[in-house]
């Protein structure tokens, strides 16, 4: 994890691997300055210049400023239930020399008054003295006297994020822990079948401006930026948490390996081939990518080669985002408004492509949005016009396309500026009528007996191979299809998707 910083582009937090949280001890080891949390406990006659030491520079207009330091020290004495509990573990420390006396930052908060009110120091902290009983204490932190080891602490854990910023989070607000309820009296979630929020619905949530609402994360500055990389990488790590702990669940072979290893008298799925790695479902994973291009290259088939590649580029300076910018804000202070103003402008192009005839009636659209080095949106939109002759020649691409700088007369500025209005393309596949390719493109081959079957661990493999729909795949229901449907049998393969659906559910 570094912070690249320098040169006219905007601020970049680069993060490389894995992204955790540690906390180390209470009192730093002998003839060790203090650092982090440990600031709270050691040296506090000198705790002003103790924080202010790793930021010293020979410029002094770069170097932090005394008073400024002294009051955010007093706010978070003050207001942050965190550092009243390591100011309380200080006092303790200072009064008794007990080498068995430990900090614990509690993971429950369900004897809480209110789950979502701000917490207090008691409810957030403890202290211990002597050792721990047994499992009790397993999910909540434990901060030792001395040690020179970390502890890491896990995304779950309400006070993950809290630790972290308490620039942000003053209050010691909790961060997302599992169970928190949607509420019930909302329209949105009347129709979920899910009880409980997600950790992506939870930082949504956070990222979001309200009225009422504290307005501390969207004047961060750069911290907003690592929070909500942070917020991402949290996202992330728990979905490929819940994939590495179901691996052992479901495991992959053909079902002539399956018939097989019953006649050897094989009863259980575990004894048998490979688990199931990163599957397709997974967002930026390698069969995520791969599939995708599949259907893309369904799409290419069908309708041939695309007629117009159109790319837009998000502006910095677009009048929504710079009327919604706070005061001293730059476009770069904010990711959060600059890509939901990017995403509204970006449907509202699909809904003129798609329904206004901007382009003629199309046959089929893909877009794909990446993000810049220096941290803008944009996409790649491919079109498939209806009408294959409507680029024929230079004068109707020209309806299209501007290429000049603007007229000096009528346009001074934009000549200036030289401004050149220009398209360009990408993203997920939409079907606009009846000639396009279903959604459901990913046709396997396969030689007899030799289709994937998808089982688990503990199953017994007699069940598997005896099961009717062990058997039927896509390919061998559209056999099935030519063998009793005359007019199918015009169809190829990649047609009959046009003109049939598969039915999951019962194999046919």
């Amino acid at each position: 994890m570094r912070v690249l910083i320098g040169g006219p582009g905007p601020y970049v937090f680069k993060v490389s691997g894995q992204l955790c949280h540690l906390l180390g001890s209470l009192l730093p080891d002998d003839d060790s300055p203090p650092k982090f949390a440990q600031l709270y406990m050691y040296d506090n006659e000198n705790e002003i210049s103790n924080r202010m030491s790793p930021f010293s520079s020979d410029d002094p207009s770069s170097a932090p400023r005394e008073h400024i330091v002294a009051a955010i020290k007093e706010m978070l004495d003050r207001y942050n239930p965190y550092a009243q509990a390591y100011r309380s573990v200080r006092d303790r420390v200072l009064a008794d020399n007990d080498d068995t006396l430990r900090l614990q930052i509690r993971a429950d908060r369900s004897q809480r008054d209110s789950r979502y009110s701000t917490p207090t120091a008691s409810e957030v902290a403890g202290l211990i003295v002597g050792d721990l009983d047994g499992d009790h204490f397993v999910r909540d932190i434990i901060v030792e006297r001395r040690s020179s080891s970390l502890i890491r602490i896990s995304s779950v854990h309400p006070s993950y994020m809290p630790l972290q910023y308490p620039l942000i989070f003053i209050h010691g607000e909790d961060g997302f822990v599992p169970g928190l309820d949607y509420n019930p009296l909302a329209e949105a979630t009347q129709n979920k079948h899910r009880q409980h929020i997600t950790m992506a619905e939870f930082y949504c949530y956070r990222l979001y401006v309200r009225v009422f609402g504290s307005a501390i994360i969207f004047v961060s500055g750069r911290l907003l930026q690592q929070l909500a990389i942070d917020m991402f990488a949290c996202v992330d790590q728990a979905r490929l948490w819940y994939i590495h702990e179901n691996q052992q669940l479901f495991r992959s072979d053909t079902y002539a390996n399956l018939r097989n290893a019953v006649i050897n008298n094989d009863m259980f799925g575990q004894t048998v081939d490979k688990r199931i790695i990163l599957p397709s479902s997974h967002v930026g994973g390698p069969r995520y990518m791969y599939q995708n291009y599949q259907d893309a290259i369904a799409v290419c088939r069908h309708l041939g080669p695309p007629h117009l590649f159109i790319t837009f580029t998000c502006n910095p300076a677009w009048p929504e985002i710079t009327r919604n910018l706070m005061p001293g804000q730059r476009s770069s202070d904010r990711p959060d408004l600059v890509c939901r103003v990017f995403k509204m402008k970006l449907n509202e192009m699909i809904r003129d492509i798609k329904d206004s005839d901007f382009f003629g009636p199309i046959s089929g659209l893909i877009y794909s949005i990446e993000f810049q080095k220096r941290g803008l949106p944009h996409v790649h939109i491919i079109v498939w016009l209806r009408d294959r002759t409507s680029l024929s020649d230079a004068a109707s691409i020209d309806r299209f396309i501007s290429a000049e700088l603007p007229n000096p007369v009528f346009d001074p500025a934009g000549r200036d500026r030289a401004m050149v209005s220009l398209f360009r393309p990408s993203g997920p596949t939409t079907a606009t009528n009846s000639d396009q390719p279903q959604q459901e493109t990913r046709l396997p081959i396969h030689l007899p007996f030799q289709n994937n079957v998808i089982f688990r661990d503990s199953q017994p493999l007699s069940e598997i191979v005896t099961n009717p729909a062990s058997q039927p795949t896509k390919l061998t229901a559209w056999f099935e299809l030519n063998a009793r449907d005359p007019a199918a049998r015009q169809l190829t393969y990649p047609e009959v998707t046009r003109h049939f659906t598969w039915q999951e559910s019962e194999k046919k």
